[in-house]
């Protein structure tokens, strides 16, 4: 059996201290959270509920359609991203729960296409890696939107801004706070949870709403989904990343 050295000692004590920090930075969230004015605990509790709906429709819970399941492995993909995103949101990591929440907003943006362009559902179900690759990537489903008129959920301003925290290299880490330093995930910061659950709130109401349309779910589940997407919508805060110019001058989002 192999002695353990120094680096295993340092590796492991490294290990130890940042699930410790993580653990109270997430004890701290939850705390927290209820406190956060009247919009935020409700549109987070909302948030779960519209997850467990659409978890459940992932896994055909209201019955099997049979099929390809795509659009359902979709929704399944959209629950996890939502959960991770949540999670890290909680511990902490903004930038990174920012990323993972851009991902939600690509699905909503293809959803929509899918909604707009009946076709392109048809499309894409028959369609190769590869294919869908090029013909629906972000920027190609973007560009379909725009080039058909129809409202682009998630366009480039948005888009370029959840890819400007975590996703691309350059930007000051968990940087939420106007002249102060930036800092490691793991912290508590008050802007930052509040940014990061209305940017995946947002997306996920989004989802909620379109992805309607592509599923074959009970009339009542999807009048359940839809009143909850609009209610969630009504408790969206003001502290997300296209208000953060106006917080950076005022350094008070509600």
């Amino acid at each position: 059996m192999p002695q353990s050295t120094d680096d295993d000692f340092e590796g492991e004590g490294f290990y130890a201290a940042m699930r410790s920090l993580e653990d109270s930075c997430d004890a701290q969230s939850r705390e927290m959270l209820p406190t956060l004015g009247e919009r935020a605990p409700k549109l987070y509790t909302i948030l779960g509920t519209l997850l467990s709906i659409l978890d459940r429709a992932s896994s055909c819970y209201w019955g099997c359609r049979g099929g390809d399941h795509a659009v359902e492995y979709l929704t399944g993909g959209v629950c996890n991203s939502a959960r991770a995103a949540i999670r890290l949101m909680h511990m902490g990591f903004y930038d990174e729960a920012l990323t993972v929440s851009r991902s939600i907003a690509e699905r909503v943006n293809l959803v929509s296409l899918f909604l707009y362009d009946p076709d392109t559902l048809t499309e894409w179900r028959s369609a190769d890696e590869r294919v869908r690759r090029r013909k629906y990537s972000a920027v190609q489903v973007r560009l379909r939107l725009e080039q058909g008129g129809w409202d682009v959920p998630t366009d480039q301003d948005r888009y370029s801004k959840l890819s400007g925290y975590g996703a691309h290299p350059g930007h000051s880490p968990q940087h939420f706070i106007p002249h102060a330093p930036p800092v490691a995930g793991g912290l508590y910061n008050e802007i930052g949870l509040l940014i990061c659950l209305n940017e995946i709130g947002r997306s996920v109401i989004l989802y909620a709403g379109i992805c309607i349309g592509s599923m074959a779910l009970p009339k009542d589940v999807s009048q359940r989904l839809s009143g909850l997407a609009m209610e969630a919508a009504h408790h969206l805060g003001k502290a997300d990343l296209e208000g953060m110019d106006e917080y950076w001058e005022k350094g008070n989002p509600e």
